[in-house]
């Protein structure tokens, strides 16, 4: 016999998480659109959660080959990963698994595009097709942010560009959270950056700046949602450094970054990235050593996120390098980066330095 507390059990171990602006809900995902967010307890109650106060949905019941999908993603397998979500997707399970598995599948294929550039048709097709297929799923956001980025990486930018605005209208439109429009105006602000429009990357990202540090300093703002927002902020700075460096050199740049240090509410995160900008301006005036003492600290005094960290180790490996690997191999440093971080895009330069 099953009795309640099994039940409970056997439930919370499979139970899906709707993370809010202020709290975080648990239950069975029901439905997910762009109005609302269902969740279904044990006994069968519902409950409603607006989709503007959702910050992100966590699925518990995760089939086999969605797994094996994601671990061949961790390992920069691409191929096989995009394979095994195409497998899942029709597979049978609950309401969200050919949606989730689909738009995985997308990601993965934009994922590859760092090591196959070639690959970006592919992934704008598929999310384009994802789009067309699940217009009113609450996760069309983060596809219209992917098919933006995928456009822009066919060679084009403006076209990208496009679909970002676009989405920060509907965003707006649907009232789906001021987070979702602040975030689709920085993605694209990163498609200028990357496609080799820095001085308008870096118009935009000197207006959303204030803009993301205002709503993250708003009262009655939800903790999460706060600490979304400073995520935001933190990433526009970071983005906003690099435009600068871009558009004017790293010299003028040197001197943003040292804004950011000197700023008591610069995230750990932007002083990593600030300590890497300041030492890839020693690197352009050769002062190689300096070069190498600034990026060896970062990894030993700062606890950053894995991105920053991961392009401080490479960069630290790319200085020991043209010292002749004295005092210390540039190889040992492209390998931490593989094997601490193996999801960032600095992996796949760390590959590519070690012909892997």
């Amino acid at each position: 016999m099953i009795t309640p507390a099994l039940l409970a059990l056997s439930f919370a171990l499979l139970q899906d998480s709707v993370h809010t602006a202020d709290s975080v809900q648990h239950g069975k995902l029901v439905a997910a659109g762009l109005e609302t967010i269902v969740l279904e307890d044990a006994l069968g109650n519902q409950k409603n959660l607006p989709t503007n106060q959702v910050l992100d949905i966590y699925l518990g019941a995760k089939l086999a080959t969605l797994m094996q999908g994601e671990e061949f993603l961790a390992a920069l397998d691409f191929q096989n990963a995009s394979a095994s979500f195409g497998t899942a997707a029709e597979e049978n399970g609950p309401f969200w698994i050919a949606p989730w598995a689909k738009l995985r599948r997308a990601e993965a294929l934009l994922a590859w595009c760092d090591v196959d550039p070639g690959r970006a048709g592919e992934a704008e097709g598929a999310f384009r097709e994802w789009i067309a297929t699940w217009p009113d799923s609450w996760w069309v956001i983060r596809a219209r942010k992917g098919w933006g980025i995928a456009t822009a990486l066919t060679g084009n930018v403006d076209g990208g560009a496009t679909l970002l605005q676009e989405l920060t209208d509907f965003a707006y439109e649907k009232n789906l959270g001021r987070h979702v429009e602040l975030g689709a105006r920085l993605t694209r602000c990163e498609i200028f950056l990357h496609g080799e429009q820095a001085p308008i990357a870096e118009t935009r990202l000197r207006d959303l700046v204030p803009t993301i540090e205002e709503a993250a300093a708003a009262r009655g703002v939800g903790l999460a949602l706060r600490r979304h927002l400073q995520s935001l902020l933190t990433t526009s700075q970071i983005r906003l450094g690099e435009a600068i460096e871009l558009k004017d050199g790293t010299l003028t740049a040197a001197a943003y970054w040292n804004s950011l240090l000197g700023s008591t509410s610069s995230s750990t995160d932007a002083k990593a990235a600030a300590w890497t900008g300041i030492a890839r301006h020693a690197k352009t005036e050769n002062r190689l050593r300096e070069a190498q003492f600034t990026l060896a600290r970062i990894p030993a005094t700062l606890n950053a996120g894995p991105e920053v960290l991961a392009r401080a180790l490479y960069e630290l490996g790319e200085v020991c390098e043209q010292l002749g690997d004295n005092p210390a191999s540039s190889t040992d440093y492209f390998k931490r980066v593989i094997e601490k971080y193996p999801r960032s895009r600095w992996a796949i330069e760390a590959q590519r330095k070690l012909g892997s």
